[in-house]
């Protein structure tokens, strides 16, 4: 619901776009170009579709994958800044935010104008670009942050800034952008898979065995990645709470899945940061009444974890 916003939504053709002098498409093209990118629809990737493709890659699947991410980052980004300006004012007149939707043009502007990546020449300085786009975005979620605390500031009430309206945005926002910075990460990486198993090939060294098919791990290890994010939550939790539950994983088998480390290592340590807080949170008060004026941190109930296949 729009609760307190009622209709200061932005209209998306009520702000200027704005082009870096020297660049082949005015303001007004690229406005346009926004417009109907943001309704285009995206083309959707599976894990196994980027393993496949990217299994034994080489000069030319690098160049293949350069012409799809010249068509399809800009329907990304279009949909992002459509999500940052359906933002209620409150949210998009913030400075914040504001130079956030700016750099989101910017990307936008860069791509589109890019010479299309048909050739090594070309495909390089496409890859440069994108690298400096991947930098450059890296602080998106602390202008959100500073975003919410403008508002903070400014008076705007803890129930507008954490309406429904906000949240349902910037959670589309997010996993878009995840998205998008997947494909540019993806990329990246298959250029160094080229450039290494050709070194190695120059060596004489065996190429077929590969750990990695650009971000994704072939073999990735999940009991390792969970025990990492346990470790973090832990601290955070001991940080904020000065406690945290011990967690007691499950893993017979060892199991190993082609999955992405870092995808993984975020939802795990979201997962067990807020089982703990609950855990410490239901339990601390109750242990510490009855353990009376003794001194040490309570002992928590554990957490239990259990890995298993989709085939049990």
């Amino acid at each position: 619901s729009s609760g307190s916003f009622g209709t200061q939504h932005r209209h998306w053709a009520t702000r200027p776009v704005r082009v870096d002098r020297g660049r082949g498409i005015s303001q007004a093209q690229a406005q346009s170009m926004m417009c109907k990118q943001a309704v285009a629809e995206e083309r959707r990737l599976t894990l196994p579709e980027m393993l496949e493709f990217g299994e034994n890659a080489n000069r030319h699947t690098v160049l293949l994958h350069a012409m799809f991410l010249h068509k399809e980052l800009p329907v990304r980004l279009a949909k992002r800044i459509h999500d940052l300006r359906s933002l209620p004012k409150p949210m998009w007149s913030t400075r914040a935010v504001s130079s956030l939707i700016s750099l989101y043009e910017e990307s936008f502007v860069r791509i589109v104008d890019h010479e299309p990546p048909r050739n090594s020449v070309a495909e390089t300085a496409f890859s440069e670009t994108l690298a400096d786009i991947l930098d450059r975005h890296r602080t998106v979620k602390a202008n959100i942050a500073a975003g919410f605390a403008e508002m903070d500031k400014s008076g705007v009430q803890i129930c507008s800034v954490e309406s429904s309206e906000i949240q349902e945005v910037l959670t589309r926002f997010y996993r878009g952008r995840i998205g998008i910075r997947l494909l540019m990460k993806q990329h990246l990486s298959l250029r160094k898979d080229v450039d290494a198993r050709a070194r190695r090939r120059q060596k004489g060294m065996s190429t077929t065995a590969q750990d990695f098919v650009g971000c994704v791990k072939t073999r990735c290890r999940i009991k390792e990645v969970l025990e990492t994010a346990t470790a973090d939550a832990q601290s955070a939790c001991a940080l904020h709470l000065n406690c945290a539950p011990r967690v007691v994983i499950n893993d017979n088998r060892k199991l190993t899945a082609a999955y992405i480390p870092e995808h993984l290592y975020v939802v795990l340590f979201e997962v067990l940061k807020n089982a703990m807080r609950a855990t410490a949170e239901r339990h601390r008060l109750q242990l510490e009444s009855e353990r009376g004026p003794r001194k040490g941190a309570p002992v928590l109930p554990p957490i239990v974890a259990t890995i298993r296949s989709a085939s049990g």
